[in-house]
């Protein structure tokens, strides 16, 4: 896969914690509302809801973020494809990009389409809140169904760069076996999850377990096991393993 230097940097260095903040609001006609709490102006953000016609089904991107409180110009992108697509909120609605220089927004990001990108559960987008460089602000993600605590849904991996996310209201364990019995997993394959200003952490897959380096002393130690906190969003970047996770 070719990715210019410039984007590689942005995809790491995307200080993105988002939090799922609040339990969601939920009715008996299955719409729902979750509150998300971010600390940061590009926010990686999951997908939590399932569709309400069938499990698999994906939620347009630009129908997931409520409107309501954002401003004019907060941006939502997706990485698709190995593509970045975008759109920016103009009169009150979501509007594809026509033209994004690195300049706005760090990454040259194509036009989204009108009907928006699906994004289903399991992956993630980025939203980008403009002019933002303090505190906190917070994102209301309607969905149809419910938050899935318990129903298992798979994502698909590519041989690739994989934007994915936590979707559950829990911490993942990355040493629950059920996430890969779907997966071939390649012993190049890496997962990374961005801590914001910090490094990110690096998960490495060694003689069969996920584990990550840990300081001791003046030596960093490769120590199996790791988590990724609920919301979080990651990248699975896969050198040879494919197949599905099952959250």
């Amino acid at each position: 896969m070719k990715m210019k230097v410039k984007s590689i940097a942005f995809l790491m260095a995307l200080a993105a914690i988002p939090a799922f903040g609040d339990p969601a609001v939920t009715s008996d006609n299955t719409f729902g509302v979750l509150k998300v709490t971010c600390n940061t102006a590009k926010a990686i953000i999951a997908t939590p809801w399932v569709s309400c016609e069938n499990i698999n089904d994906a939620v347009k991107v630009t129908n997931l973020v409520m409107t309501a409180n954002l401003s004019e110009n907060d941006a939502i992108i997706v990485y698709v494809n190995e593509a970045f697509k975008g759109w920016k909120l103009a009169s009150g609605a979501w509007s594809p990009l026509n033209v994004s220089s690195a300049e706005t927004y760090g990454i040259a990001v194509g036009s989204g389409d009108s009907t928006s990108e699906a994004i289903a559960r399991g992956k993630a987008f980025w939203f980008i809140k403009n002019g933002f460089t303090s505190g906190t602000y917070d994102l209301y993600l309607y969905g149809q169904d419910k938050v899935v605590t318990t129903t298992d849904n798979a994502t698909v991996v590519a041989n690739a760069y994989n934007l994915l996310a936590n979707p559950k209201v829990a911490e993942l364990n990355l040493e629950t076996s059920s996430l890969w019995t779907g997966m071939t997993i390649n012993a190049n394959d890496r997962i990374v999850v961005p801590n914001g200003a910090n490094a990110p952490t690096e998960y490495s897959y060694v003689n069969g377990a996920w584990g990550h380096l840990v300081e001791n002393g003046r030596v960093a130690v490769w120590t199996a096991g790791g988590t990724i906190p609920a919301g979080r969003g990651f990248w699975y970047i896969s050198k040879g393993g494919s197949g599905t996770i099952t959250w």
